[in-house]
């Protein structure tokens, strides 16, 4: 019986992420993520896309992946974020956002921001908030009190830096 995308996933998740893995043991990580994301599991897709976004780095053994591919990358975070996994969304704002693997498009960043918020990442509503303190945005006007509110949102849910941001917007 074949393994599931799940089981898949969680083979290729340690295989690639454990510090005392062996170039081969990477590869068959690796190849277990791949086939995970080609069934369409979205928690698989966005590590793979990781992977590639980071060729593996950090990681202790100098294991960088071969083929890196940006643009892969952000297939991967859209197909994954069209299946509602937040930090997908978010990880494909901070794509366009930063132009890694796609063109900077501030307004397409905002709004893959704006629907990773909206599935809950905290990370994405304080994104919003700067976007919003910064004047990122359809009008390009700095808006004070939108972005305390999403730094509010974020800070509820326990994000350190927002709480920061939502503090240093109630001096303002």
């Amino acid at each position: 019986r074949a393994p599931t995308p799940a089981a898949n996933f969680l083979l290729g998740s340690r295989l690639t992420s454990s510090p005392a893995t062996s170039p081969f043991s990477f590869a068959a990580g690796l190849a277990a993520l791949e086939a995970s994301a080609a069934a369409g599991y979205a928690p698989a897709q966005y590590a793979l896309a990781l992977l590639h976004l980071r060729g593996g780095e950090g990681r202790g053994v100098g294991i960088v992946l071969a083929e890196r591919s940006k643009a892969k990358a952000v297939g991967l975070l859209r197909r994954a974020a069209e299946q509602r996994h937040g930090a997908a969304a978010f990880e494909l704002g901070e794509c366009y956002m930063h132009a890694r693997g796609v063109m900077g498009d501030v307004e397409m960043a905002l709004e893959c921001y704006r629907a990773a918020a909206g599935m809950g990442s905290e990370e994405a509503m304080m994104a919003v908030g700067d976007c919003y303190e910064a004047g990122v945005g359809a009008d390009g006007d700095v808006d004070f009190p939108r972005a305390r509110r999403w730094y509010v949102k974020a800070a509820n849910r326990g994000l350190a830096g927002a709480m920061f941001r939502a503090g240093r917007m109630f001096e303002l």
